[in-house]
C-alpha cells in the first residue's frame, strides 16, 4: 500500500461513516506520519494545532475502522481495511424498483424516509408475498442515496432452507462487509460475531436490506411467530441501544416476531415498523388518483373508461397487491386478448367475481382474511401460469429449482430437447410477461431469478411430475459444476457456491448417493470434493446451512470437521444427527458411517463401551449391505479400540481381518492396516520382553 493510496482509504472510510472527506490539516498529518516525522517536525501550521488536530483524527478513524489506531498503528489499520476492499459510498443495485415505473406508497415513503436519514436504524417491513416489500426497500435506499451519496448499500436475501441459526448468517453479513476469513473459534461463537458485527454497522455507514426473514422464524404458537435463534432479537435490541450507530438497516418478512412487538414503544426514535397493504384505490373517477389503474397503465394497459371499470374491479377484488396486478396486466396484453380488457372480462369476469364472493366471507376477521387473500394470490398466480404457452411453462416450472439468481443460460440449459430458437422464443415470452427478475451482470450475462411467490407456485407445478423434477434438478446440479464461472477475484466461500447448490439440488430429491459422491469421492474418506485450499473456509462458513439443507452427508461431514480441531464432543452431536436422520430415512449405509463415526470420537475421548457398541453395531450393517470398504473401517476401528484396552491379541485378529479385506479391495485402508500390524507386532514383542 502507497501512502496515496493509505490516505484515499482513510478519505473513503471518514466520509463513509461520518459524511465528511479529510481535511487539508488532516492529509497532511497522514502524508507526514507515514514518513515517520513528529508532529513538532511538521510544518504549515502552528505545533500545537497539528497535535490538537492529530488526536481528533486517529479517534475519527478509530470509530470509522472499528478499532482503536494511533500516530504509530494507523498505517496498519488502514492497510487491513485496504486488503479487505475498501469501503467505497456504493448506489444501490435496484433489482425490482424501478422510478419510471413506481406506483404509489407515498404516505408511507413520507413517513419513514425522513426518519431514516434521521435517528432511526431499523425499518421492518411486514407483508404478505409479493405485497411489493423489496421493492420498496429498494426504493428508500434508491431516494436516500440521490439525497446524501455516502453509504455503502448492502443486500442479503435469507435463502430458502437456510439455517435460522444466527451465526450462519451473521458469517453472510460479515462476508459482505469484507471479513471473509473468520476464526474457526469465533466462526461458531455467536457472541463474539455479533460484537464484530456490531463493531463494523456502527463504525461504517451501511445500508443493508435483508429480505425474507420469514425464514428465521418459527411458530411457536397458532398465532405467534418467533426467531427459532433467540441472537437474533439480542442483536437488534444491541443496535437500536448502542450510543452511536452509523448504519441503517432495512428488513424484510412475512411476520413481525411477538418479541419485537413492543420495540417501537420502547424505542421510538431508533425503531420502525410497518405493515404493507396493497396499492390504493381511491373513491374517484380521476385516472391519477387510483393506483391501480396507474399501475395497469404503467404496464402497458390502455385505460379509458370502459376498461378502467373492468380493471377497477380486478383491483378493489385483489387489494391492490401489485405481483397480482402486474400478472394480470401482461396476460391481458398477450395473446389471445393483445390488450383487449373486455374480452379477457368477459371470460374472467365471473371467476373474480366468485373470488370477491369468497374473500368477503373471510372479512369477520383480518388474520383469517389476510390468509384467504394469499390464498387467492396465489391461485390467480397459478392460473395465470397456467395460460403460457407450453414452452415457456416448462422453461419457468424447470427453472424454478434455482434458488438463487443464475446467468440466462442456466435458464435456456433447461430446455435441452429444445431447438435454440425454441428456447429463446420461450424465455422472451417470460420476460415480457414479467416473470423474469434481472439482478446484476456477470459475465456479459444478466444474473436473473423468479419472484418468490412465483418460483413457489411455479415449483409446485413442477413437483407433479416427478420425472421431469428429478431431470430438472440433476441438470441444474451439472450447471452448478460444469457451466458456474466465477468472478474476478472471489472470497473462498464464493468458490463452493456451486458445490453448494450442486447439493442442494441433489438433497431436493434425496440423490443420497449423488451427494455423497459429490462430498466423499471415495468410501468413508472425509475430505469433500472440493476445490483445493478451500475446505477449512467452507467448513466453518457453511456448517450451519448443511444442517438443514444438506440434510445426512452435510452434518457427517461436520462432525468430522469438528474431529479435526479436536473437538470431540461436538463431533459426537452432529454425529448423532446424522444418524438420527438416516435412519428416519432408512439408509442404511448412512447409519452405519455415522455409527463408526461415533465410534471413532468416542473412541479418542475414551469411552471404550459406548465406542465398541457403535462400532459392532456399524460392522454389521456393513456387513449385511455388503459395503465392504465400510467393513475395513469398523474391523480397523475395533482393531484400535482393542489396542487401547490392552487387549493386544483382540486387536491383531481384528487388525488381520482388515488388513486381508483391504488388500482385496486394493484400497488405501490396506496401508493404514498394515502399519497398525506393525505396531501390534512390536507392542506384542515388548510384552513379552
Amino acid at each position: 500500500m502507497t501512502p496515496e493510496e493509505a490516505i484515499q482509504v482513510a478519505d473513503e472510510v471518514l466520509l463513509a461513516h461520518a459524511g465528511n472527506p479529510l481535511t487539508d490539516i488532516q492529509r497532511m498529518i497522514l502524508r507526514e506520519s507515514l514518513v515517520g516525522k513528529g508532529y513538532e517536525r511538521m510544518e504549515g501550521y502552528a505545533p500545537q494545532h497539528i497535535k490538537n488536530e492529530g488526536k481528533k483524527l486517529w479517534d475519527l478513524l478509530s470509530e470509522a475502522l472499528g478499532e482503536k489506531v494511533s500516530k504509530t498503528s494507523f498505517e496498519g489499520a488502514l492497510e487491513k481495511r485496504w486488503k479487505l476492499g475498501r469501503l467505497i459510498p456504493t448506489p444501490p443495485t435496484l433489482s425490482i424498483y424501478n422510478p419510471q415505473t413506481w406506483v404509489g406508497r407515498k404516505t408511507i415513503i413520507d413517513k419513514c424516509l425522513p426518519k431514516l436519514q434521521g435517528q432511526a436504524r431499523i425499518l421492518w417491513i411486514t407483508g404478505i408475498s409479493g405485497i411489493g416489500k423489496t421493492a420498496l426497500g429498494e426504493c428508500f435506499a434508491s431516494q436516500a442515496w440521490e439525497s446524501n451519496p455516502t453509504f455503502q448499500w448492502l443486500y442479503l436475501e435469507i435463502l430458502e432452507g437456510q439455517s435460522p441459526e444466527f451465526i450462519s448468517v451473521a458469517a453472510d453479513l460479515l462476508a459482505k462487509l469484507g471479513d471473509v476469513d473468520l476464526d474457526p473459534q469465533e466462526r461458531n461463537d455467536p457472541k463474539r460475531l455479533m460484537e464484530r458485527l456490531l463493531r463494523k454497522l456502527k463504525g461504517s455507514c451501511y445500508w443493508l436490506q435483508v429480505d425474507s426473514l420469514e425464514r428465521l422464524l418459527s411458530s411457536e404458537q397458532p398465532t405467534e411467530t418467533e426467531f427459532a435463534d433467540r441472537h437474533w432479537v439480542t442483536f437488534l435490541q444491541r443496535c437500536l441501544t448502542e450510543p452511536s450507530f452509523a448504519s441503517r438497516l432495512v428488513l424484510t418478512a412475512q411476520a413481525l416476531p411477538s418479541s419485537l412487538a413492543e420495540l417501537e414503544e420502547r424505542y421510538p426514535n431508533c425503531w420502525q415498523a410497518i405493515t404493507l397493504q396493497g396499492l390504493l384505490a381511491h373513491q374517484s373517477d380521476d385516472q391519477q388518483s387510483n393506483e391501480h389503474l396507474e399501475l395497469f397503465a404503467k404496464n402497458g394497459l390502455s385505460v379509458d373508461d370502459n376498461s378502467g371499470n373492468y380493471l377497477r374491479r380486478i383491483g378493489q377484488i385483489y387489494e391492490g397487491h401489485p405481483l397480482v396486478l402486474q400478472v394480470i396486466a401482461k396476460e391481458i396484453l398477450a395473446a389471445p386478448f393483445d390488450g383487449n380488457v373486455g374480452m379477457y372480462w368477459e371470460r374472467y369476469g365471473n371467476e373474480f367475481e366468485q373470488v370477491a364472493r369468497e374473500l368477503q366471507a373471510e372479512r369477520v376477521s383480518p388474520e383469517l382474511y389476510n390468509q384467504a387473500l394469499q390464498k387467492r394470490v396465489r391461485r390467480q398466480v397459478d392460473l395465470s401460469l397456467k395460460q403460457l404457452p407450453t414452452d415457456a411453462l416448462e422453461l419457468l416450472c424447470r427453472s424454478s429449482v434455482y434458488r438463487r439468481p443464475v446467468p440466462e443460460t442456466f435458464w435456456l440449459s433447461m430446455l435441452e430437447e429444445q431447438t435454440s430458437q425454441q428456447r429463446q422464443q420461450a424465455y422472451q415470452i417470460l420476460n415480457e410477461r414479467a416473470f423474469v427478475e434481472r439482478e446484476g451482470i456477470r459475465q456479459n450475462q444478466f444474473l436473473i431469478r423468479q419472484h418468490n411467490l412465483v418460483r413457489a407456485v411455479a415449483y409446485d407445478l413442477l413437483k407433479a411430475d416427478t420425472h421431469i423434477w428429478h431431470q430438472s434438478e440433476r441438470q441444474a446440479a451439472h450447471l452448478w459444476l460444469t457451466a458456474y464461472v466465477l468472478p474476478d477475484s472471489p472470497p473462498a466461500l464464493e468458490t463452493v457456491h456451486s458445490y453448494l447448490e450442486a447439493l442442494h439440488h441433489y438433497c431436493e430429491i434425496r440423490d443420497w448417493k449423488a451427494a455423497e459422491k459429490l462430498l466423499f469421492p471415495k468410501p468413508l474418506e472425509v475430505q469433500p470434493c472440493l476445490p483445493e485450499g478451500i475446505c477449512q473456509t467452507a467448513t466453518f462458513r457453511i456448517a450451519p446451512e448443511y444442517i438443514r439443507i444438506y440434510q445426512t452427508t452435510g452434518i457427517s461431514y461436520l462432525g468430522h470437521a469438528y474431529c479435526r480441531l479436536g473437538q470431540y464432543k461436538q463431533a459426537i452431536d452432529y454425529h448423532q444427527q446424522h444418524l438420527t436422520m438416516v435412519r428416519a430415512l432408512g439408509y442404511r449405509r448412512g447409519e452405519g458411517i455415522a455409527l463408526v463415526n461415533m465410534g471413532a470420537n468416542q473412541l479418542k475421548l475414551k469411552q471404550y463401551p459406548e465406542s465398541l457398541t457403535n462400532t459392532q453395531t456399524a460392522l454389521e450393517i456393513f456387513q449385511e449391505i455388503g459395503f465392504r470398504s465400510g467393513e475395513v473401517e469398523a474391523l480397523k476401528q475395533l482393531a484400535e479400540l482393542y489396542q487401547a484396552l490392552g487387549k493386544v491379541e483382540m486387536a491383531q485378529q481384528y487388525c488381520q481381518q482388515a488388513l486381508e479385506l483391504a488388500t482385496e479391495l486394493g484400497i488405501p485402508l490396506a496401508e493404514e492396516c498394515g502399519k497398525l500390524k506393525a505396531e501390534l507386532e512390536e507392542r506384542e514383542a515388548s510384552e513379552r520382553k
